[in-house]
């Protein structure tokens, strides 16, 4: 009699682990319905119909980095950089690790003129992969724009060296060195 209750107290644990196994893919796979939901009104300039669906995807899954991520860029497409940055935020707040979270925000402080903060973004995601040509010439430009020429030119140099036939970054090279002085 003992051992048909250890069995029933097994069954009854597996059945509860796998309820909530089952709610939770649920909640996966509905928040990935309203995510794709989402992009694609965004993709169509439905912002505000976009918006609903990213607030919902994110309240199925709060821990989806991607869902930030993107919602972050629907933001940008809006001009609301503040809010953009929030998203961010909270995507590097779950995953600190995140390249293209702190790449965005380094392009969302950009656009906003806070120069600084867009270099310490994009310093960040070349120190999550020092193999991004992007990270590189984006921070290029930043130091650029701060007339900081030494620095543009070595991370424009950096991000040809990666990808030799980046031609935004190699024509963005020629034009900092011209204003530079540098042949």
């Amino acid at each position: 009699m003992r051992t048909w209750r250890v069995n029933l107290g097994t069954i009854l644990i597996l059945a509860a682990v796998w309820a909530v196994l089952d709610f939770f893919e649920g909640s996966r796979r509905r928040s990935g319905a309203h995510w794709t939901e989402a992009t694609t009104r965004s993709r169509n300039g439905e912002f505000d119909l976009a918006l609903k669906a990213f607030d919902e995807a994110v309240r199925l899954a709060p821990k989806h980095v991607p869902l930030y991520l993107s919602r972050a860029r629907t933001f940008m497409h809006m001009g609301e950089y503040d809010r953009a940055i929030a998203d961010l935020d909270t995507a590097i707040r779950i995953h600190p690790d995140s390249l293209q979270a702190y790449t965005d925000r380094g392009s969302m402080r950009g656009l906003k003129g806070d120069v600084d903060g867009a270099i310490a973004d994009y310093s960040e995601a070349i120190r999550i992969e020092h193999n991004d040509p992007l990270a590189f010439s984006n921070r290029a430009r930043a130091y650029w724009k701060k007339g900081e020429m030494a620095l543009a030119i070595a991370d424009f140099e950096a991000a040809l060296a990666l990808r030799p036939y980046f031609e935004e970054a190699r024509r963005d090279l020629a034009a900092a060195k011209a204003a530079a002085g540098i042949r």
